[in-house]
């Protein structure tokens, strides 16, 4: 009897060192307990810094309710609530190494790291860590500052880009397309105008929808205004997203397409020029003072198709009247008489 006993023992430890080595290390971690990494308070926090180990950083600062960059320009603000809110999110288990070596193994320390991220609040700061090398399936090694611990938290680089134009509001030049009220492209202006509707049309439509047409200023009597594809182009014009915004300034002989924009109460002239290098584009508007770069597919497709030549459809000749007007050549030429053999 005491010998099965003891085989029942030592099976029961078997299975238990078996689950203990089978077991994942976040199941491992949890026997400690799984602990929130960071603690502070995201609607005080007025500044936050990024840097990569390339030397790039990103500052970004609160105004009131809203984020900028350190130059001043407009940031992303819901992704910077969404950042903070994933910093609240970071958890961690059991600290996995703490010699000065293991902070360089895993690219912690402060002269090697993937990226470091300082929150601040009036001039203090909240929390300030190194993020390294990857530790897993949406986890990466953390060490806090003033800490020697290593951990493996829920949280990459790809949540912390240290490139600013990552961080630019990039819907900043965005128009809402009811808002558009004409735009001008030089010697073709489309202006909105109400809708005139017939009882048929306006027993179709429902009272609270906004009824508008388009008007074309600087049509010859035969030219025909291509509604449908001009409504195309002015909704890509409208949703335009830029890559980045930096200072600079185009070159006039440069600029491929300019054109004028009324919204609202306000008024937008946009010039795009080639860029000097590679296959985009720079766009310069008047209410910003940095210049936007665009991506050649955004660009190309507005430079290419917002133009008179591509909203205007000339009429095709009538075959019908070509045939008597030759007609009517035919009959009206002088008979030019034949020579007649012997």
């Amino acid at each position: 009897m005491k010998k099965n006993y003891l085989l029942s023992g030592f099976l029961a430890i078997q299975v238990v060192a078996s689950y203990m080595v089978y077991t994942s290390g976040d199941d491992l971690q949890s026997h400690d307990g799984i602990h929130k990494l960071f603690e502070f308070d995201s609607v005080k926090v007025d500044e936050i810094l990024i840097e990569d180990n390339n030397e790039n950083i990103s500052v970004l600062r609160r105004e009131e309710e809203t984020w900028v960059t350190s130059e001043g320009f407009p940031a992303d603000n819901e992704r910077i609530n969404r950042l903070l809110e994933r910093l609240g999110e970071v958890d961690h288990g059991l600290a996995i190494a703490s010699s000065p070596s293991a902070l360089k193994r895993f690219e912690v320390s402060k002269d090697s790291f993937q990226r470091r991220l300082k929150l601040m609040s009036r001039g203090n700061t909240d929390i300030e860590f190194y993020l390294g090398s990857g530790a897993g399936a949406r986890r990466s090694h953390v060490r806090l500052l003033e800490q020697d611990k290593i951990y493996a938290a829920t949280i990459g680089s790809y949540d912390l880009p240290a490139d600013i134009a990552q961080w630019q509001n990039k819907e900043l030049i965005q128009i809402g397309i009811d808002d558009i009220k004409s735009i001008d492209l030089g010697d073709l202006s489309i202006i909105r105008s109400p809708k005139i509707l017939d009882d048929d049309e306006a027993n179709d439509i429902e009272q609270a929808q906004d009824v508008t047409s388009w008007i074309p200023e600087g049509l010859a009597d035969d030219e025909i205004f291509k509604l449908e594809e001009f409504e195309s182009q002015l909704l890509n014009l409208a949703t335009l997203r830029y890559d980045r915004a930096f200072k600079g300034s185009i070159i006039d002989s440069n600029i491929q397409a300019e054109f004028t924009v009324s919204y609202r109460d306000l008024s937008r002239n946009y010039k795009f020029a080639k860029a000097p290098e590679g296959d985009n584009f720079w766009l310069k508007v008047t209410d910003l003072d940095e210049l936007l770069e665009v991506n050649q597919y955004n660009g190309s497709r507005i430079i290419d198709n917002l133009t008179r030549k591509n909203l205007i459809e000339e009429p095709l000749e009538d075959d019908t009247s070509a045939e008597n007007e030759k007609q009517d050549m035919d009959e009206t030429s002088p008979l030019v008489p034949q020579e007649v053999g012997e």
